[in-house]
């Protein structure tokens, strides 16, 4: 996104990061500062939303009487037409929703499932992982390299007797999956799921239910 809300709103600098969104970065200029929000379509995110409040709280800076941070640029948003606040509306929709509970006025406490602090970080708890087993011989034909529309390429390889991907030049990981149907690594906020055409050959992946990498070798 032009914007970067990612830069913000994703907890890049924790131990662990919760998901991309999923908010926790802490945010500084001058005397000022701020824990980002979540803002996917969790019960702690944005799940509370419709559009008309999304377009409101752009235009206003104000969310049902709250002030947002003035860290918070909601001033750059606000001229933006109906149609461009609902394709972003509807962009944070699509986001898988992050499980992080935040705030900017308590206290900040230990926060299990990013690892880091911030206020109400004490009520986030993490859960034990539900893993399905993955089966190499009915994944095998997703190996391959993937390139997306900005050039950026993923690599997914069988390591070690491990299904595992791999992005740009960087080091890969081992992916896992709590259902067969998205994939990922632990403590990474990529989520990929393959595409397959009618006769079952794997053609692209989407990366963050938004991202499409076309399948090239």
């Amino acid at each position: 996104m032009l914007a970067d809300c990612g830069g913000c709103h994703t907890s890049w600098y924790t131990p662990r990061n919760p998901g991309l969104f999923g908010g926790g970065n802490l945010i500084e200029r001058g005397s000022m500062k701020t824990y980002s929000a979540n803002i996917t379509f969790a019960a702690s995110g944005l799940a509370h939303y419709d559009a008309a409040l999304f377009r409101e709280v752009l235009r206003t800076g104000r969310a049902k009487g709250r002030e947002l941070s003035p860290l918070m640029p909601w001033i750059v948003f606000r001229n933006l037409s109906n149609d461009d606040l609902d394709a972003l509306f509807a962009f944070f929709r699509a986001v898988p929703p992050v499980k992080h509970v935040i705030d900017n006025v308590d206290a900040p406490t230990k926060c299990e499932i990013c690892g880091g602090e911030h206020p109400l970080g004490r009520y986030n708890k993490l859960a034990a992982p539900k893993r399905q087993e993955i089966s190499l011989a009915a994944m095998r034909d997703t190996i391959g390299r993937y390139r997306f529309e900005d050039g950026f390429e993923l690599q997914v390889a069988i390591t070690k007797g491990r299904l595992s991907m791999r992005f740009g030049s960087g080091g890969g990981c081992p992916l896992v999956t709590d259902d067969g149907k998205i994939f990922f690594c632990d403590g990474e906020i990529d989520r990929l799921e393959f595409v397959r055409d009618p006769a079952g050959n794997v053609t692209s992946v989407i990366n963050n239910h938004t991202d499409v990498g076309q399948r090239i070798r």
